[in-house]
């Protein structure tokens, strides 16, 4: 069986990936998997890392810069890409899959050449993926300083952070919305704190699953202190889509667990 780990990035797909891998089911080759899932861009299939980049023309850029206005059509050299990475994995491996953040932009793309799979997608809250994405200057300044930091802020997260949540989480909900495909739609905050959210993943799977989380490496994002709460009150408000609602969407389509329209 194939596994296609969905979700955007910093929402927990390196840790479902991982559990994946651990597991038995391979989601990397060799040395793909360098680092342990806190460090980020790990346990990702490179060559799909590769295609995805090219098919989005990301260059250079970050992970909140690309935010297609459509969905991505792929070459036909890339799609015959696609087939021979699906060829090779197939040939090694009776279960494996792919993570890549990017898959959320290209996998109408991937999805004609890809045979029977599964889709297991993870969400996470846009407070805690703002608070991760913040600016790298802090609140801290002199007073007459504050009212110019948090307009900096306020505009950081209205051209990217919120921006790309929406745009990344409205792009997975389409997805599961028309798959014909059995998908799970995990929430990283219980994923990492409630074991009912990991046992839904292995009962997903079918497959006794290895733990590898620890409480130490899930930040809780309680402590926002006064500012940043004041600051994602103003860019909510500025938005043309509610994250809220987005959010009411995401738990609600993460209740039918897996369930085929």
């Amino acid at each position: 069986m194939i596994y296609v780990v969905l979700g955007m990035h910093k929402s927990g797909t390196t840790l479902v990936s991982r559990i994946l891998h651990e597991s038995g089911i391979s989601m990397v080759e060799g040395t793909d998997r360098q680092q342990g899932y806190d460090a980020g861009q790990t346990y990702e299939r490179q060559a799909v890392v590769d295609l995805n980049k090219a098919m989005l023309n990301w260059g250079n850029k970050t992970s909140l810069d690309v935010i297609p206005k459509e969905p991505v059509a792929a070459t036909q050299a890339q799609k015959e890409e696609m087939r021979a990475i699906i060829q090779a994995c197939d040939a090694q491996h009776a279960n494996w899959g792919f993570k890549d953040p990017r898959t959320c932009l290209t996998y109408e793309s991937w999805l004609p050449e890809l045979p029977s799979h599964r889709i297991v997608a993870v969400y996470r809250n846009y407070r805690e993926i703002l608070y991760h994405y913040k600016p790298n200057n802090s609140l801290r300044f002199p007073y007459y300083k504050v009212k110019k930091a948090l307009k900096a802020w306020v505009h950081y997260y209205e051209k990217n952070s919120l921006k790309a949540w929406i745009h990344y989480n409205e792009r997975l909900l389409n997805i599961l919305r028309h798959t014909k495909s059995p998908f799970v739609l995990l929430c990283y905050e219980d994923l990492m704190t409630k074991d009912p959210e990991f046992n839904r993943l292995r009962d997903f799977v079918g497959l006794p699953l290895k733990d590898p989380r620890s409480p130490n490496l899930y930040r809780n994002r309680s402590n926002e202190g006064e500012a940043l709460p004041f600051v994602i009150r103003r860019v909510v408000e500025s938005m043309p889509r509610d994250p809220d609602q987005l959010m009411m969407e995401l738990d609600q389509m993460s209740e039918r667990n897996g369930v085929l329209i």
